[in-house]
């Protein structure tokens, strides 16, 4: 199978899958510099300059509830940040009920003249949408849901719900601002300059909550009268405003989230689902694609799925630090795995490739803690079969911010190769009381075919005592060292980290040396040239006390290791 890099093709015997495995199949990839040129030379939809432009044209943020300080609570309220029940940005305002008596329990504040008959460069009509997404404790508790928009609490637009209309858990409101009663004489839309997020508790509601998270100004969907779309495009006065991405089911959320100061589509209710977002009016039978996530919910983001029918699709994802590739045909489910070496964080990147090119379908992720994974599936649905591209979810939990993605309808391509490969430590690592050799989690290589000079950086300090210092060597596993090892730090034995000895050594990369290492951080270098013939090799900082004592040596986050390819 031709695809992304130029790992071996497949070999099938009697349809089985051969063994799947990062030494087996990364083989010279982890291009990703040169995936980016190649997608956008060949692209048939690039994604980030379509999100600036519906940003721009079809939203406008009301308030995104950075810090309840901000805010003025009601009598029998207490305001705090929320950031269990948060899934955008960096906090949501709790509204908590802190009496048993029924009341009035929310916030208002006074903001900077905000204009809703316009987004930034286009003008809105009173049939946008004022969308509002915010939690729920206990919908028991509560008995009315209220937002006002205005000039002060006697002067406003305003809307209230019903709780028979809301849920416990996340809730999504979207009135047009026609649908908003108004109460005494506001300024107009064009001057809102007070808001209002309420609820009405019932009796022995103590301890009741309603989160709020996001709000924000939206077009009307142009299909779908009473629902928002941010996904449209103007066409000009005879066929005005168009869907670009249909919204199949659910709410989306287009906005810039603080969390990581970056543009995206985030899903605000996700249900099982692969056919949620509609990403594009072309349909494809062959492709390959790109696809920049930030987890929203760690361990978690949204899949990416290329379907035909209810029947016949592929569907890629990460659930709960694991890795799918989901390949329904004739309505039957083979799913293929790979759990994750090192578990994704709360607002971390990855980057999900995904293609199909005849029978084969394939996903590739990269994340920067760990080499790649790699599935990959024969399908019976047939080669001619052409099928839509679609940002879904599975289960409930699919909270992914979709910040970037790149689609080619032209598979196959061969990529160059890249000439550097490096790592940098993420997660300190602790020794204690242990002068074994064990390899460091994170300080590895997997190199293609070729020549390398490789080195390592680490940065390293002992807690509380002087005694044990630090010691390594390399593994090699397909890779063989040319060269000697050249080592820089520290002599054993030191007692100050600003006024150390240093030692610069020339060993076998499988021979351990020794390191001075104090209470202060110290440096070492080592450096070698390496040579892969076969489709790929490895080399693995190992690491240990020179002597075990009790106290914690630490290897620091920002040490790296790096290959530049010298043939």
């Amino acid at each position: 199978m031709a695809g992304f890099g130029n790992f071996p093709n497949l070999t099938w015997a009697n349809g089985g899958a051969p063994a799947i495995n990062e030494v087996n199949l990364q083989s010279a990839w982890d291009a990703i510099e040169a995936v980016d040129n190649e997608l956008r030379r060949s692209q048939t939809l690039n994604a980030k300059d379509l999100l600036e432009y519906f940003f721009n044209v079809n939203c406008k943020e009301v308030d995104n509830f950075t810090d309840y300080a901000e805010y003025t609570a009601w009598t029998s309220t207490t305001l705090s940040n929320d950031t269990t029940n948060n899934c955008m940005g960096k906090n949501a305002v709790k509204t908590l009920e802190s009496d048993n008596t029924a009341s009035y329990v929310g916030m208002w504040k006074n903001i900077t003249a905000l204009d809703l008959t316009n987004f930034p460069n286009a003008a809105s009509d009173t049939s946008d949408i004022v969308m509002c997404v915010f939690y729920i404790s206990d919908v028991s508790k509560v008995d009315t849901i209220s937002f006002k928009l205005g000039t002060d609490n006697a002067n406003n637009y305003n809307i209230t719900y019903a709780a028979a209309t809301c849920a416990t858990g996340w809730n999504v409101k979207r009135p047009k601002k026609s649908d908003f009663s108004t109460t005494g004489a506001p300024a107009g839309w064009d001057n809102i300059t007070y808001i209002v997020f309420q609820w009405y508790s019932k009796v022995n509601s103590q301890n009741a909550y309603i989160t709020f998270q996001y709000c924000s100004l939206y077009r009307e969907d142009a299909t779908y009268a009473n629902y928002y779309n941010m996904f449209q495009k103007y066409y000009g006065a005879t066929t005005s405003w168009v869907n670009y991405f249909p919204i199949t089911v659910d709410y989306f959320v287009l906005y810039v989230d603080e969390a990581i100061s970056r543009l995206g589509i985030l899903k605000v209710d996700p249900t099982d689902n692969e056919d949620n977002l509609y990403l594009g009016s072309q349909e494809y039978t062959s492709f390959i694609s790109k696809w920049e996530f930030f987890c929203k919910k760690a361990g978690y983001i949204n899949s990416i799925v290329w379907r035909v029918d209810a029947n016949n699709y592929a569907e890629a994802y990460i659930s709960a630090n694991v890795l799918y590739l989901d390949v329904v045909e004739g309505g039957v489910l083979a799913s293929q795995t790979s759990a994750l070496s090192v578990n994704l964080l709360l607002n971390e990147s990855v980057e999900l490739y995904f293609e199909k090119d005849g029978d084969s379908i394939k996903v590739i992720l990269n994340t920067r803690k760990e080499s790649l994974k790699i599935l990959t599936k024969e399908t019976t649905i047939a080669d001619d079969s052409v099928g839509y591209i679609y940002l879904g979810s599975v289960g409930t939990s699919s909270y992914g911010l979709l910040t970037d993605f790149l689609i080619s309808s032209t598979p196959g391509h061969r990529l160059p190769e890249k000439n550097v490969y490096y790592k940098v430590k993420q997660t300190a690592s602790t020794i204690n009381n242990s002068d074994a050799y064990t390899a460091d989690p994170e300080l590895f290589l997997i190199l293609p075919r070729g020549l390398w000079e490789v080195e390592v950086n680490l940065g390293v300090y002992n807690a509380t005592s002087n005694t044990p210092d630090f010691k390594t060597d390399w593994s090699l596993t397909g890779a063989t060292a040319i060269t000697m090892r050249s080592c820089s730090g520290p002599a054993r034995a030191i007692t100050d980290g600003d006024d150390t000895t240093m030692q610069s050594r020339r060993v076998a990369t499988s021979l351990g040396i020794g390191y001075g290492v104090t209470s202060e951080y110290v440096n070492i270098t080592e450096k070698a040239i390496i040579q892969v013939l076969g489709a790929s090799g490895t080399v693995t900082l190992r690491r240990g006390q020179y002597t075990a004592n009790a106290s914690d040596t630490i290897v620091e986050t920002q040490s790296y290791v790096i290959a530049r390819k010298i043939d």
